[in-house]
């Protein structure tokens, strides 16, 4: 891999993690006091931000990775069949830290408040995907 795509690699990887520490601390701050929620939901809509960005920087380098090794477009070895598995975690890890991210975020509304899925911690859960995502990216 060249220094641009190992740059690209390092920086995917700090955008989850940041993502990460921030969805984290969001669900910290939303079981505080009510001034501070507004902040929560702040660190969360910037956590599920920094995840998009990094699954997309993540699929854009995982596919430019795939075509320049078309040469083995015949045969599919395990590093290819490792490639896809990757790829198609991520989407479902990113699928899962977003919507938890979100939903953390939508919570107190009253159209969200109103279902039954309420009281959990699903800023802390799209949090850890966010980290899971960047373990993803690296192996992607």
């Amino acid at each position: 891999m060249t220094k641009i795509g190992v740059m690209v690699c390092v920086l995917i990887v700090i955008m989850d993690v940041v993502a990460s520490i921030l969805g984290i601390e969001a669900e910290i701050d939303k079981n505080k006091v009510i001034r501070v929620r507004m902040n929560a939901y702040k660190l969360g809509l910037v956590a599920a931000s920094l995840l998009g960005f990094a699954h997309i920087g993540s699929n854009l380098l995982g596919g430019c990775i795939c075509i320049n090794c078309m040469q083995d477009l015949e045969r599919v070895s395990a590093s290819r069949q490792l490639w896809f598995v990757c790829l198609v975690s991520s989407w479902i890890i990113a699928a899962i830290g977003f919507a938890g991210l979100i939903m953390g975020i939508l919570e107190k509304l009253k159209s969200i408040s109103s279902m039954i899925i309420k009281h959990h911690h699903l800023l802390f859960i799209g949090g850890v995907s966010c980290f899971i995502h960047a373990m993803l990216s690296v192996a992607l």
